[in-house]
């Protein structure tokens, strides 16, 4: 069965950004376990994370009516990305904060070169 041309393509790119979005979240939460002693730093971690998955819905996902236009999605993507490495790098994180970053930000570009053909 082929895929007719309403249906959306995934490509590699969108798998790994896709991955990046799930990794986002767990970064997040071993940032602020490393930052923050105590049973309270796993609710600061998941409050947190559930903050970031929330404005992700709200601006980035596919299927949201409030989803942002490029380049201003992508910019609000890459704010993310960055400030997620930021964190990770400041609680002791700082090779796994900065490779995912790096791959984030490709992927998420090159997710967009594959849909629009640049």
């Amino acid at each position: 069965m082929t895929p007719s041309h309403d249906e959306p393509q995934v490509g590699y790119a969108d798998m790994v950004a896709f991955m990046c979005e799930l990794a986002m979240f767990a970064l997040i939460i071993a940032a602020v376990n490393y930052l923050i002693d105590g049973g309270r730093s796993w609710l600061i971690g998941i409050a947190a994370a559930l903050l970031v998955a929330l404005i992700w819905a709200r601006w980035m996902a596919p299927s949201s009516s409030h989803r942002l236009t490029d380049p201003g999605r992508y910019i609000a993507q890459a704010v993310l990305f960055v400030s997620v490495g930021a964190l990770a790098a400041v609680s002791g994180l700082l090779w796994l904060g900065v490779v995912f970053t790096v791959t984030s930000l490709v992927a998420f570009a090159f997710s967009r070169t594959e849909h629009h053909g640049h």
